[in-house]
């Protein structure tokens, strides 16, 4: 089940090749695929949040950020989500 999982959200994320994409992209995943696992949805938030950093939209990217925690507290990937979360913060308090 979880190889399936992965092998369906990387079909999802990956797909096109591109190396950014716009928030559009992934609100458009998850608007077109509301029965993701959640874990699944946070790892869409946390690329979007991702290339919003990238872009230096960094208090969009904590916000999404804060959503993706939101979806699964408890995750694997809640503490990544920490530590970008406090990356941003660190690169807003830098300016």
């Amino acid at each position: 089940v979880a190889a399936a999982r992965e092998k369906r959200l990387n079909s999802l994320l990956y797909s096109g090749g591109s190396s950014y994409r716009d928030a559009a992209f992934y609100d458009n995943i998850l608007a077109k695929n509301p029965d993701l696992h959640p874990e699944d949805k946070q790892r869409v938030l946390l690329n979007k949040a991702e290339d919003l950093g990238k872009i230096k939209q960094l208090d969009e990217a904590i916000r999404v950020l804060d959503e993706a925690k939101a979806l699964a507290p408890d995750s694997k990937k809640a503490r990544e989500i920490d530590m970008a979360k406090q990356t941003y913060r660190d690169l807003q308090n830098a300016k």
